[in-house]
Parts: structure tokens; C-alpha cells; sequence
């Protein structure tokens, strides 16, 4: 079975929202230092719609009402402070293939893979952990990207490479803004079971700068 797995930078202020003009200039330095490769590269702007399906969620095993999404895709990421000016909910992804020149994460990659950088923007406050085992280690808790009634304030992650353990970070647990760095299937960065500070510093820099906010980092990975 495949597995993806994805860094997750959170900001701290939990009621933070970038302005279109900061996302995009974040996304231009990310593409001017080479993060994401440029062959088969894409933008992609994800938005809630008014439509909805019925299924069976995969991990409660219960009947759920999902909100469907409209997809758009961007030519040039000088298009994206227009594009998302006025939107109050959105995922707005970049993505490649190849061999980055910066890459995101300490990595061993020998052949061309995927890597997506997704900035997200919620009206409400999102779960920003992401817990595989109930170990009695972490609180209960929604599932990655759900709401959040904003009462845990630390995040809980577990580590791919020893599910058993938990790793809590301080200020990670929710947010209305944040960046997913995604890698190809099956790709896990080298981890210390106690930290999840793994992000390459000079992006880490650069969102501070870009944001001028702080961030924390977690992960999630299925």
C-alpha cells in the first residue's frame, strides 16, 4: 500500500489569515528557490461548493454528508492574490515533478518524485494533529482538517517510522492557516521520535519573513 506523507507548517496566531498579496509572494520565492520541480509543474485553487455526496467516512466506518470542491487551475502564479482575494475558504496547491534544488525535507531521493506545496485557509478553525494509534498518550481528537473547538491547543502526531509513538508539539493543534509540504508515495523524511523541526530552515525563514508570523510544525501521513 502506498503512503504519502506530508509537513505541516501551522501558524501559531490561530486566528491569522494571509492576505492574497503574502501568498503569492510566498509562492513565487518558493518557485524562484527551486522547491517545487518544474516538470509537469500545476497551480490548483480548491474551493468549497454548494454540492454534496453521501459516503461512508473510511476511518469511523459512519455515514457522512461531504462538501464537494470546485477545482481551478492557475497559469502563472502571479494569479493567485487575484484569484483568491476575496475567497474566505481554499487550498491552493503547487506542484511538480523531478528533483527539487531546495528540497523541503532531509529526504534520500534517487529518482524523479512528486512534490505539492499546499497553502490553506479556513473561515473557522481547523485539527491540525494527526493521530494514528490511541495509545492513551493524546487526547481524543478530530481528524486531521476538521473543525476545531479550539480547547487543545498543543499538537499530537504519530511518528510513520514508529507508530507506537507520540509526538506532542507545542501550539500545533489548530488553525485557520497553514502550508502542507507533500512528497511522493512512500517517501518519510529521517525522524528524531521527539521533534518534528524537519521543514529545510531557509523555507522555514522564508514564511516567517513572507507572514511575519511564527510557525509550528507537525505532519500527516496515510
Amino acid at each position: 500500500m502506498s503512503l504519502r506523507y506530508t509537513h505541516t507548517l501551522i501558524a501559531k496566531p490561530k486566528d491569522f489569515v494571509p492576505s492574497g498579496s503574502q501568498v503569492q509572494s510566498f509562492f513565487l520565492r518558493l518557485i524562484h528557490l527551486g522547491v517545487v520541480p518544474p516538470k509537469d509543474s500545476n497551480i490548483k485553487l480548491r474551493t468549497p461548493s454548494q454540492r454534496t455526496r453521501e459516503a461512508i467516512n473510511p476511518f469511523t466506518g459512519q455515514k457522512e454528508i461531504f462538501i464537494l470542491d470546485d477545482f481551478k487551475n492557475l497559469a502563472h502564479a502571479t494569479e493567485i492574490e487575484q484569484a483568491v482575494a476575496v475567497l474566505k475558504n481554499y487550498r491552493l496547491q503547487i506542484s511538480g515533478m523531478g528533483t527539487p534544488r531546495m528540497a523541503p525535507l532531509p529526504v534520500a531521493m534517487e529518482n524523479e518524485h512528486f512534490v505539492g506545496v499546499t497553502c490553506f485557509v479556513s473561515a473557522i478553525l481547523l485539527t491540525t494533529s494527526d493521530m494514528h494509534e490511541d495509545n492513551g498518550e493524546a487526547p481524543e481528537l478530530p481528524y486531521y482538517g476538521k473543525p476545531s473547538d479550539g480547547k487543545i491547543v498543543d499538537g499530537f502526531f504519530t511518528n510513520p517510522r514508529e507508530p507506537e509513538r507520540v509526538i506532542r508539539v507545542p501550539d500545533a493543534g489548530f488553525a485557520r492557516f497553514g502550508v502542507e509540504f507533500s512528497l511522493g508515495n512512500n517517501l518519510f523524511p529521517t525522524f528524531d521520535t521527539d521533534n518534528l523541526e524537519l521543514l529545510n530552515p531557509l523555507i522555514v525563514a522564508e514564511a516567517n519573513r513572507t507572514f511575519a508570523i511564527d510557525f509550528a510544525q507537525g505532519c500527516q501521513w496515510g
